[in-house]
């Protein structure tokens, strides 16, 4: 598979990851007819761990709409939350922090956790949704991520990005995806995108028009699959996002 042609490692403990814009305000409110499609949409990934976007407060109904097995991070929060399979990984701890730069709908944060896997291995899942702001703006705002990631992950773990980075002005070339790889330096953990690991040339359009959603992990972790569903629901009978998904090694 992926990870026995480009890491050469031993088996591991797998982790199943999803990150998707729910589109919350709209399917889950003005047309509620698609929620139930919003939820197929993540069954079909069958994910451990899941960052959401745009949930708008429906984060306890999707986690039990998803399976019996599923719980929220509590972060006082509800525009982005935090979905995790219990069976699988043990909470530890968990907060809020505030991405300084926002825009007309308002303040931005990043939610953290920190995770115990039923292997053993440390996981610190951050997700966020980011302002829809020029280049440069959203620039200052990976590196504020990138400043929240050195201070909540812990020795050892894996650490996991999802969200909606609204980087129109370049997509996968942004400044902002480009610095939290560490290709623009400043980032003492440079992350992948788990999407390009897995699909180096594939159309990773996960917006009309280029990719905005992420699934990025540590530089150099495992990655056995990624794929964008644009299959499970057709486009505009869901959210007006495609989930995105990834399978990495623990």
């Amino acid at each position: 598979l992926v990870c026995a042609l480009l890491c050469g490692s031993t088996y591991g403990a797998q982790l199943r990851l999803l990150s998707y814009n729910m589109y919350g305000w709209n399917a889950m409110g003005q047309e509620a007819w698609k929620k139930e499609n919003l939820f197929k949409t993540i069954r079909a990934s069958a994910p451990d761990l899941l960052g959401v976007q745009e949930v708008e407060g429906h984060q306890y109904e999707t986690a039990t709409a998803i399976g019996s097995d599923y719980a929220v991070v509590e972060d006082g929060f509800n525009s982005h939350s935090i979905i995790y399979r219990t069976s699988q990984l043990t909470l530890q701890a968990a907060g809020l922090e505030r991405i300084y730069e926002e825009d007309q709908w308002g303040a931005r944060y990043v939610t953290w956790s920190n995770f115990v896997h039923n292997s053993g291995r440390l996981v610190d899942h951050f997700n966020t949704h980011l302002c829809v702001c020029d280049e440069g703006t959203l620039y200052k705002s990976a590196q504020r991520l990138a400043e929240v990631i050195a201070q909540r992950r812990r020795q050892g773990s894996v650490v996991i990005l999802t969200g909606d980075l609204n980087v129109f002005g370049g997509f996968e070339y942004s400044q902002a995806i480009r610095f939290l790889k560490g290709e623009l330096g400043g980032n003492s953990y440079p992350l992948e995108d788990t999407f390009r690991v897995a699909d180096p040339n594939g159309n990773g359009e996960t917006f009309p028009g280029g990719k905005i959603d992420y699934i990025l992990a540590d530089y150099g972790t495992p990655v056995w699959s990624a794929h964008i569903d644009r299959e499970t629901v057709p486009y505009g009978q869901a959210s007006d996002h495609y989930a995105i998904n990834a399978v990495i090694e623990v």
